[in-house]
Order: structure tokens, then sequence, then C-alpha cells
């Protein structure tokens, strides 16, 4: 009787091309304004600030919408982003008539604050972030009753970057480390 009030496939659906791409194993990578989904602490570390439209056709009528806005100051990172997934529904009966219909949806809001402590010109820093997230899913009183939900939850992310030189070369090479919890709640 609660199959609505368990889940939200939302959270599982990424946003960004490079975190998508890399099958999202992008905790300890994101360069992008995919970070927001991936580690919230990387906002601190992203070379700009970034707006992003997203847009995925997903599976047969479902279509998921997104848009992340990120901007760095010094060692502080802020970002807002919010994704939206409908699906229309309709019913029929065993006689083939239409029964009810509407959209099922889910929207998913975030708010991001990161910091980069004790970064210097020979390191990264190590960045803490962190993201209060608000989700609401409706499904229409028609289709199913009482399934609408409500609910926060909170990303937290660590992310340090290094460069180890490479022995007898002048080339540098980057390692990152990177460690998130994410929608506890």
């Amino acid at each position: 009787p609660n199959t609505g009030l368990t889940i939200f496939p939302t959270l599982l659906i990424p946003l960004g091309g490079r975190y998508e791409g890399m099958g999202t194993a992008y905790t300890a990578v994101a360069l992008d304004s995919g970070y927001l989904e991936a580690n919230p602490s990387a906002s601190s570390l992203l070379e700009r600030g970034e707006l992003s439209f997203l847009h995925h056709s997903w599976i047969a009528d479902s279509n998921l919408e997104g848009v992340i806005y990120t901007v760095r100051y010094d060692d502080l990172g802020i970002g807002i982003g919010g994704k939206f997934l409908y699906v229309p529904f309709t019913e029929y009966s065993d006689w083939g008539e239409r029964e009810s219909r509407g959209y099922f949806s889910e929207t998913v809001a975030t708010l991001n604050l990161s910091y980069n402590f004790f970064s210097s010109f020979n390191f990264y820093g190590l960045a803490l972030g962190a993201n209060l997230k608000a989700a609401y899913r409706n499904v229409p009183t028609g289709i199913y009753p009482d399934q609408s939900v409500l609910t926060g939850m909170v990303d937290v992310g660590l992310l340090t970057r290094l460069n180890f030189l490479k022995f007898f070369t002048s080339r540098t090479k980057n390692f990152s480390l990177g460690l998130v919890v994410k929608n506890l709640g």
C-alpha cells in the first residue's frame, strides 16, 4: 500500500554529461556542474561559475529536466539546482476505456555550500561540502490516492587533489580522492 512512498527514482538519474558519461564514477573527478549530485564539496574547486540546462528523453514518454547554477568566491563554493521528472500515465479498464490519466512527477531542489580548507600554491586543499535537498513526488489521487510525499535529504562530501612528481621527468601526475554520503533523510 505504500509503494509510492518508499523510493525516489529521480535520485538515480544523473544530471550532467560527464557525470553520466563516466557511469557516475565522478566522486573524485567532479570538474563541472555535475558535481551537484556527485560530490557536494567540488563547488569550491571549480575554475569558474556555470549555468547548465539539462534535458533527458528517458524511457518511453518520460522526461527529466534539470538546471544547475554554481559560483565560487575564492575558497567558498555555492550552488543551486533542480530536476524535474514527469511521466504521463493513463489507466484503462478491462474493456479498454480510459479510467484516469495524469502525470506522475518528481521534483528535487538542491542547495549547495562548500569550502576549500588549507589551499596553497602546492596543495589544492581539502574541500568539505554539503547539499540540502527537498524532494516532492506527485501521484495524482485519480491514479493512486495518498502516495504523494514531501521529504528532505542531506549529502556530505570531501574532496582533495594532489600533484605527484613522476620520477626522472618534469611531468606531474594528478591524483584525486573523494568521499560522499548521499541522500541521508
